[in-house]
């Protein structure tokens, strides 16, 4: 058997290589299915027409560049679409990659499932805003009855799930307009049904009433608001009366706005451009396109399960994801995806610019937690070859913020936003970039599109809430700290990146930690600036009482002592100030009061060039700001060795202060058992204390959350110990004697 079908072999899964897999490439996307060829060209030109409806509808240009290329799997068998989905019943879906979209479209109704999906992609990457969920349903509901045929396009009839009503007709429009999303599916149907009446009846009513209330109703909704009342009391039109309406017109629908469909000639959607270009996909490019699927998603089991490189080294794209995936070794990863390949370049040379690309961002992203370095120079070797890589981007962003460099990663977050933003990991790197590059707009933006991703959530309000309080605290220090303070001088951007790199992107916990973080930053950032100012002042006095003496009053030469001014230059150089150190060396190069001598005078001159403004002032004074801060190293091993007792002490200190962040911190550690003996009534306790401050971020679901770990014995015994700290302000309390 030789290697090349042995490789082969190993790459299939599943049943998908017994497919004859091929590629449709057009400017705007790419399909990958194993229908027949004639079916699949004849949707590809069908999309065309679609995509030039969209733009005429929303009055844009959805780019066709490779940036934002669309790639689309349509399924041929129910068996592979199930082998990808496992036990799920959805007929297709749309998902926003971090390089690219994708849609995956199963083999039942798959015209109407493919229009319907597309009409999500055209909406995402023409839309600068968020609309309610009905809304975009009730487009791709109307898009998904596009019909076309040599001279005209015709749309807006009804969709098949209008059968899906029956009798009890459509869902309430209090229920839609609120944008509450169905959980149960048994009346997702339902939904969307009701989602495409309702797009007809008010979108393209000439009821002026009606087109008023419907425009407010989007401004409050497009200005982030969800709560339910107010999104209802926004739409000032009687619900109750259109809902009647609604139903009336169902029940009798012959000459109504729901009969009306809409035809245009082709001519009048301008010049389309239906070339598509047909491959074969061999097993492993197809298998390669799917693994890329897995990696945008998350699923590394799969990529890991299905590809075994042990057997082979020819084919490093393919072998990078496995690497990734399976977080090897370095010299493991090295020899297999290629790097010391004597002929690496030879078999790149067959990739794509875009695969090219690909691979060097996945390397860049295996290096990040290993060597920086090398991370941001397999990075840069991506952006060289494709620069829409987004992966790469976000690298860059995150390695430019480390490295304090932060003009280049707002450049760097700014160009993959471009791309496309509703990704999780674009809105989570913006998020953390918005923070240390000061740019509330984009604070805004990233967590809207964040709470937006969790509207058809059960807890979607947990979410909302959560986030709101993110932004606030963001908003808060984005305002406290500009940028030309150099948040870097307190210690901020590791903290603030270590905290996002762990937060999981569906996380309540870890948005709450994110949040404490945050909180903490801006304590710290006060803190700071009072003692800057402080010091600083003192400082002046002294440098200026220094110069005097080595220059005279007003430079004059009047009343000169160089041995105080030595002297009171070599106490501030001490305490790190480098102004001194400078005319310290001042001193020694001309042989003011000292005996001349270029040589130290030259060390010094260095040594000032070398030094940042360090406040050892504030350094020593303690505060339950730094306590906090201190314990936060110990906890996270930042700077030093993980040491949870250290941190344990120092959180205390802080939190006998009033420290909310300290408070909320000791509930994580007993909770989890670090650096004290687990005790979960300590743990709810301490939650409990902190939440009752103004400021705590913590939240009354947070408490009841980890109450329910917790028996009535251990509540009651929580709730004396409670009221207990609070009435005497921590001064006899059972948790600070422990």
């Amino acid at each position: 058997m030789n290697k090349l079908f042995t490789t082969i072999i190993l790459l299939c899964f599943s049943n998908f290589c017994n497919a004859d897999w091929k590629k449709y490439e057009s400017d705007s996307f790419v399909i990958i299915s194993d229908e027949r060829e004639t079916s699949v060209r004849a949707w590809a030109n069908e999309l065309e027409v679609v995509k030039r409806l969209a733009e005429l509808m929303f009055n844009t240009r959805i780019s066709s560049s490779k940036e934002s290329k669309l790639k689309i799997f349509i399924f041929n068998r129910r068996s592979d679409f199930r082998d990808l989905l496992g036990n799920s019943r959805v007929a297709g879906f749309y998902f926003q990659g971090v390089n690219q979209p994708y849609m995956m479209i199963g083999p039942r109704t798959q015209k109407e499932v493919l229009f319907h999906e597309f009409a999500h992609y055209l909406q995402s990457h023409s839309l600068g805003y968020q609309n309610p969920t009905w809304l975009e349903e009730g487009f791709a509901e109307t898009m998904s009855t596009v019909l076309v045929d040599s001279d005209t396009v015709t749309f807006g009839g009804a969709p098949n799930r209008i059968g899906s009503l029956g009798p009890t007709g459509p869902i309430s429009l209090e229920s839609l307009l609120s944008d509450e999303y169905p959980t149960d599916r048994r009346k997702a149907s339902a939904y969307y049904a009701t989602a495409w009446i309702t797009y007809k009846f008010i979108v393209l009513s000439d009821n002026e009433q009606l087109d008023a209330a419907f425009e407010n109703y989007l401004k409050v909704y497009r200005s982030g608001e969800r709560d339910l009342e107010t999104l209802l009391e926004s739409f000032a039109y009687p619900i109750e009366e259109l809902d009647q309406t609604i139903r009336r017109t169902m029940r009798r629908p012959r000459g109504s706005v729901l009969e009306l469909t809409y035809e245009l000639p082709l001519s009048e959607l301008g010049e389309l451009n239906s070339k598509v270009v047909v491959t074969e996909l061999t097993d492993k490019a197809f298998y390669t396109n799917l693994a890329a699927f897995h990696y945008a998603i998350g699923d590394y089991q799969e990529i890991s399960q299905n590809l075994n490189p042990n057997n082979s080294r020819d084919y490093p794209l393919a072998n990078a994801f496995y690497a990734l995936a399976r977080d090897v070794d370095l010299d493991y990863m090295e020899n297999l995806v290629g790097i010391n390949s004597p002929n690496l370049q030879d078999i790149l040379s067959t990739y794509s610019q875009e695969e090219q690309s690909r691979y060097f961002s996945l390397i860049s992203k295996y290096y990040y937690s290993r060597n920086i370095d090398a991370s941001y120079e397999y990075a840069q070797q991506a952006i060289a070859i494709d620069n829409a890589n987004v992966e790469a981007l976000l690298t860059l962003c995150l390695i430019s913020l480390r490295r304090e460099e932060f003009n280049s990663a707002k450049t760097y977050i700014e160009t993959a936003t471009s791309y496309g933003f509703r990704n999780s990991e674009v809105i989570k790197t913006a998020l953390a970039t918005s923070l240390l590059v000061g740019e509330e707009k984009l604070l805004r933006e990233a967590t809207e599109q964040w709470k937006a991703s969790f509207k058809h959530y059960e807890n979607a309000s947990d979410y909302s809430d959560r986030l709101s309080n993110l932004y606030a605290l963001g908003t808060k220090f984005i305002r406290a700290n500009p940028l030309e303070n150099s948040p870097n001088n307190i210690n901020i951007v590791g903290d603030l990146l270590d905290g996002t790199d762990r937060l999981g992107f569906s996380d309540l916990g870890g948005i709450l930690l994110l949040s404490r973080v945050l909180e903490a930053s801006i304590t710290l950032v006060e803190l700071h600036k009072d003692e800057v100012r402080s010091t600083q002042q003192s400082y002046e006095n002294q440098f200026l009482e220094a110069l005097k003496y080595l220059y005279g009053e007003n430079g004059l030469k009047q009343d000169v002592d160089y041995k105080k001014a030595f002297d009171l230059l070599s106490s501030l150089r001490e305490q790190g100030f480098a102004g001194p150190t400078y005319f310290l060396g001042i001193m020694h190069d001309a042989g003011l009061g000292v005996r001349k001598n270029t040589e130290t005078a030259v060390s010094l001159f260095r040594e000032a060039m070398q030094k940042e403004y360090i406040n050892d002032y504030w350094e020593a004074t303690v505060s339950p700001g730094l306590a906090y801060e201190l314990a936060r190293s110990y906890e996270n091993g930042v700077l030093t060795d993980v040491d949870y007792e250290r941190a344990y002490s120092l959180y205390k200190k802080s939190a006998v202060k009033g420290f909310t962040g300290a408070q909320g911190a000791l509930g994580f550690l007993y909770e989890s058992g670090r650096g004290v003996q687990q005790n979960l009534t300590f743990a709810y306790s301490w939650y409990s204390i902190s939440a009752t401050a103004e400021q705590s971020v913590l939240t009354q679901a947070d408490l009841d959350d980890i109450a329910e770990s917790l028996t009535s014995e251990q509540l009651a015994e929580a709730s004396s110990i409670i009221n207990q700290c609070i009435e005497t302000n921590l001064k006899d309390c059972i948790l600070v004697d422990q």
